[in-house]
């Protein structure tokens, strides 16, 4: 309507200019003046029609720049909502304090979003699980800038599920590291297979396979951090005569009973293992040769106070050996094998120390 009535004035003005009567009354004449007021109402005229045309096409950009945003935030909602329901996330502060977590993180934890929100992250932390694993972690990620790895966590009621998780520190404008964000994706039912086939399933430990990868890794940590490590190789005497007088029913109900006394001696950074029949292994990391000694030797005084079923008393011997830089897994368990012999072979019921100036 504005601009209707702005070219109706248009026209009228025109008309009014172009119609200028002269003073003798013969026809119309434009003058000069006529014409430079009717060149000014066109220019004036086109200008705010050209404003008023731009300012009503910027207001239709406008509108729709607004629905564009409109809907970027809300696919933008959407997809947050929808990574908060799924994704595994958390984020600490340079202490490993929880400042953020994820709504599917309270979920498979069991604990709600504000009872995460300023626990440690610890608080995820499986009890069979070394403390020592923790802090190579935490080295790693200051070090390398990046973790990676399978862990054990617990929930708050204490049932254990799997994660397969990324940790990666976070920086501030001067490059200092001012917290970590940590990304996991559920394993839980992969590690369920998995540990099928790493646990002995007699007696419920680790089996060979296992100890023979954790071992490796203790030993890669050993001499990265230059840590002690020691391990402990244990056989129950005489358990061939068990098997004859009584039975392997009774003999594999021995193991199973000697596996749970094990587990109970022995620490949270402790790691048993069947090595094969009924010879066991202990890896004991961040522990030197007199400490692993007296591991050793309270394992050997449990096993012969202790009346195990149907059987009653039995013994047994222990090997204890020690890491030293540039030792191979095979030098290691050769010292704590020799020593088990010399146990054997002094008696039974000791326990023996592997050496590495043995010849």
């Amino acid at each position: 309507m504005v601009r209707f009535g702005l070219l109706t004035s248009l026209l009228f003005s025109i008309e009014n200019a172009w119609s200028s009567t002269d003073v003798s009354g013969q026809g119309t004449v434009l003058d000069a003046g006529s014409a430079f007021k009717l060149v000014l109402v066109i220019l004036v005229t086109a200008l705010i029609l050209y404003a008023l045309s731009s300012r009503a096409r910027f207001k239709k950009q406008n509108k729709q720049l607004q629905n564009r945003l409109h809907l970027t935030q809300r696919k933008l909602d959407t997809s947050l909502a929808m990574l908060d329901r799924h994704l595994i996330y958390s984020r600490t502060d340079v202490n490993w304090v929880i400042t953020q977590a994820s709504s599917a993180l309270a979920r498979i934890s069991g604990y709600s979003q504000d009872e995460l929100i300023g626990a440690p992250l610890s608080l995820f932390r499986a009890s069979d699980v070394p403390e020592s694993y923790y802090t190579e972690l935490r080295r790693q990620v200051i070090e390398d800038h990046h973790w990676s790895g399978a862990l054990k966590h617990n929930t708050k009621s204490g049932d254990t599920y799997w994660v397969n998780i990324e940790i990666e520190p976070i920086f501030d404008t001067e490059g200092e590291i001012v917290g970590f964000t940590q990304v996991r994706h559920d394993i839980t039912h992969q590690k369920r297979l998995e540990e099928l086939w790493v646990t002995d399933q007699l007696t419920g430990l680790y089996n060979r396979h296992r100890i023979d990868e954790l071992w490796a890794y203790e030993i890669k940590r050993s001499e990265r951090y230059q840590e002690d490590l020691s391990i402990i190789l244990i056989d129950l005497d005489y358990f061939k005569a068990v098997n004859d007088n009584y039975g392997h029913l009774v003999g594999d109900s021995l193991l199973y009973n000697f596996a749970t006394l094990l587990k109970s001696l022995c620490r949270k950074v402790d790691i048993p293992g069947r090595w094969g029949g009924e010879e066991f292994i202990v890896l004991l990391p961040s522990t030197k040769l007199s400490d692993a000694v007296l591991v050793a030797e309270k394992i050997r005084q449990s096993v012969e106070e202790k009346d195990f079923p149907e059987v009653g008393k039995i013994t047994a011997s222990l090997g204890v050996s020690s890491f030293e830089a540039g030792m191979t897994e095979e030098q290691l368990f050769k010292l704590a094998d020799d020593a088990l012999y010399r146990s054997k072979h002094r008696g039974r019921n000791r326990v023996e120390v592997g050496f590495d100036d043995e010849s």
